[in-house]
Formats: C-alpha cells, structure tokens, sequence
C-alpha cells in the first residue's frame, strides 16, 4: 500500500513539475499566415525594422538628445592663463580657528582698510575669497584679483 500511495504522489509532483515548467517556459507561438489582400493573393510579410547594434557606446550628446535635452556646450578653444598673485604687505594673516562643525575660519586684517576677513575655504564673503591654502600661504581673491598672503 505504500509503494502506491509513494507512486501517486510521484506522479503528482512530476504533473505539478511539468505544469510549473510549462508556466515558466512558454512555447514559442507560430508564425502567422500572410494575410490575404482584397484579391485573395498572399501578400509577402513585411521584415520587421531592425535596429544596428551600434560598434561603439553611444556619445552624450547623442544621449542627451533622446531625452531633449541640449547637447553640452563646448569647451572655448583659448582659456586665459590664471593671474599671478600679487604679494602685498598690507593684507596679513592673524589667526585661525576651528568651530564645532570641523570647519576651519581664517582671519586676515586688511591694513589699508583696518577691517579684519573673516574667510573659510571657497566660502566667498562680502566679495573676498579664500581660494587655496599652502602649507606657508593663502591665496586670498577679490574680484578679478588674486593676492598671496604668507606666514611672517
């Protein structure tokens, strides 16, 4: 009685099986016949369009273009060279200090103006800027001038 009864749940699980597969791996449909036209003569079928697999990754401004967006602006052919920091005696560093944020705030005293810069790194503020630190320099900027302020 158990040989049997092991047999019919075999079955069953091998019928379970084959309908999972055939759930998971569809057949292939046929083609269909080519329709017939007004006359009743087979009209050939029609290639569907391929697409080129392309030879190589598509540029950004060709993908770009699909979601019509502009393509990037190019780059100007001539970049005028950075100016040269000036070194000036009448803006010096005092101090620095760090918050509790971790950023660092540098100060410099203008001497011309008696006003004191209070900068942070690529932080522009009332149109100074502290563009770059060096190990013995700053490279303050202030409009389209650059100075260098070193440690005395």
């Amino acid at each position: 009685m158990k040989l049997k009864s092991r047999l019919v749940e075999g079955a069953l699980a091998l019928v379970a099986l084959a309908l999972l597969a055939a759930l998971l791996y569809p057949a292939r449909p046929a083609p269909l016949p080519a329709q017939a036209n007004r006359t009743g003569l087979a009209q050939p079928a029609e290639a569907p369009p391929t697409r080129p697999a392309p030879a190589t990754r598509p540029s950004l401004a060709e993908v770009a273009s699909l979601f019509g967006a502009a393509p990037p602006a190019s780059v100007p052919a001539e970049v005028s060279p950075a100016p040269t920091p000036e070194r000036v005696p009448w803006l010096r560093y005092i101090a620095f200090a760090t918050g509790a944020s971790g950023e660092t705030t540098y100060f410099f005293k203008n001497d011309q103006t008696g006003r004191v810069l209070v900068l942070a790194l690529r932080r522009p503020r009332d149109g100074w800027n502290l563009a770059a630190l060096r190990e013995d320099a700053w490279l303050l900027e202030n409009g389209e001038h650059s100075y260098l302020v070193t440690r005395k």
